[in-house]
Order: structure tokens, then sequence, then C-alpha cells
């Protein structure tokens, strides 16, 4: 219990003076003491809970009257940025859509085209029999007007450095099946002069090599663009010794009846494919490669200045 007097100080519970001041002790005014602490306590947490709901109702008020004196600027340009988003996104989904999936069908290209290209090797001899040279080079099969299977090459390929024609080519194609063809005027047509071409005929091409052989519905039947993605196959010196090897590169320029490729081209190449990925189509014969100070560029005959419609 407390004292009236003394505030604070404790007393016996029994006694009937404060033994600090000596005053009566009276229980009512104990009692009452105790009524005003917690009086106290109960209206200084109402005013705790006052001043938080006005802190909230102020915060509340600040934000409203910030909205609602937003200029008409903000507004159009926080439009404008969500349009421009959203019309970004429908432009990178329209762009995706359009663009061909190059790298998703590359394989598949590459696998197409792989049977229709075969290795092919050349021998030179004298009257006497003797072979002299042997070279080799790529070709791409094909059926003709007479609707056999033949293979379009370079002449240079069949041809020594006199233009003489090479006595027998083995034909290599990619089912591990060798076809030997004797050269004669039946079976091989090229010009002396003109786009370096030559065809062989292969007269016992077997079904595998038929339906690997091009139509005319895989030859391009528009110039690519400058820039366009293609790929070269072919059986170039450098490559693999036992499957064909596929280099790529772009359309660099053009020059008369031949493109202009920074796509690897080399001793072998002469007489294989070069095809436009955008279109899946034959575009002509990779040809020759001409070497600069530190780069070259390879030439690739359009099969329009040699295929006979």
């Amino acid at each position: 219990m407390y004292c009236k007097n003394c505030g604070q100080k404790e007393v016996n519970n029994k006694a009937n003076f404060c033994k600090n001041c000596g005053s009566k002790i009276n229980f009512i005014d104990i009692n009452l003491k105790k009524t005003e602490i917690s009086s106290n306590d109960v209206a200084s947490q109402k005013m705790l809970a006052i001043a938080t709901w006005i802190i909230i109702i102020i915060a509340i008020l600040f934000l409203i009257s910030v909205n609602s004196h937003k200029s008409p600027n903000d507004k159009s340009i926080t439009a404008s940025s969500s349009k421009d988003n959203n019309i970004q996104t429908q432009q990178i989904n329209k762009d995706s859509n359009a663009l061909p999936k190059i790298n998703n069908d590359l394989q598949t290209i590459i696998k197409e085209w792989h049977p229709r290209i075969v290795y092919l090797s050349c021998q030179f001899s004298y009257p006497n029999g003797t072979v002299y040279q042997q070279q080799s080079g790529s070709g791409t099969l094909g059926i003709n007007t007479a609707g056999k299977v033949s293979l379009a090459t370079n002449r240079h390929v069949i041809t020594d450095q006199n233009s003489n024609l090479a006595f027998l080519c083995q034909i290599r194609v990619p089912f591990d099946k060798v076809y030997s063809v004797y050269i004669n005027n039946n079976n091989v047509y090229y010009l002396n002069s003109g786009p370096d071409v030559a065809y062989i005929q292969i007269d016992d091409a077997d079904e595998n090599v038929k339906n690997s052989a091009i139509n005319k519905d895989k030859m391009c039947d528009v110039l690519p663009d400058l820039g366009a993605k293609i790929l070269i196959i072919g059986y170039p010196t450098i490559g693999s010794q036992t499957d064909v090897t596929v280099t790529d590169g772009i359309i660099s320029g053009f020059d008369g009846n031949y493109y202009i490729t920074d796509a690897k081209v080399d001793h072998g190449n002469s007489g294989g494919a070069a095809i436009d990925l955008k279109n899946d189509c034959y575009l002509g014969i990779p040809t020759w490669s001409e070497s600069g100070s530190f780069e070259s560029l390879a030439r690739i005959l359009k099969w329009q200045t040699f295929l006979k419609n």
C-alpha cells in the first residue's frame, strides 16, 4: 500500500499509521491512488491511438493530392511508354516469326543435301596407258534431259592443263559405293570455252542415287540478297578424307556470272554445291578462290549460266 502523504513509499498493509511520515493511512485514499494511476494509463493509450490514426489519415491525403495534381504530360508519357513497350514486344515477336530458323534447320538442310554431293577422282594417261596425272574434285547429282543421272562439276576437274580429257573418273557417292566411268563422247558433255562446267552421266546408277539427284524445283529461282547466308558442300583436299566437308558464309558480292562469297573454298571443292540457306535451294558450283594479301574470296558459278532449261 501507499501513503497518501508520502506518495510512492510502501507501508505495511496492516498498519494504521505511516512509519515514514506518521500520517493515518486511509484505505479509501489508497484505492483512489490506484484508480488515478490506472486512469492515467488509459488516457495515454487513447492519445497514442488517436495520434497514429491522424498520421495515417495525413499520409493518405498526401498520396491522393500527389496523384490528383500529376500533370497530363506525365500521364501521357506513362501511357506512351507502355504503348511503346507493347509495340516493341509485338515487333520482336513479329521479327522472330519472320526470320528463317537457320540454326534449327541447318542440320536438316545438310542432311538433305549430303547424299547429292559426290567425290570425283579422275585419271589422265598417255596413249600407252601410263597414268601421268590424277586430280580430284566434287560433283552434284542431278537428272539430265534424257532422264539419266548425271553429275555437274567443273570442266577443270575432268581436263588437264592442256585441255586433255581424263580417260577414267571414279565417282564415290555417300552410300559407300564407287562408280567407275570411262569417259567418252556418250557419257560426258563439256565445252572447251564458256562456263567452267562439265557433266558426266552415270548409266548404271541405282535407285538410291536416282532418288538423291536434284531436279529443277531445287534450283534457286530468285537471286540471293547481298549478305544472304549460304553453305558450301564438297570434298576439299584440306577437309575430311572420308566424307563431305561443310563450310558457311554469306553472299559478299556479285561478279558477272559469279557470286562472291567469304565461305571457305579450297582445291577439291570445285564441282560441289553452294546452297542458299533461307530458301534451301541450289545456287551453283563453287569454282575458284582468289587470295588477297590476307584474306581470300571464292567464286560460285551461277547455275543459270550452264544448266539447260
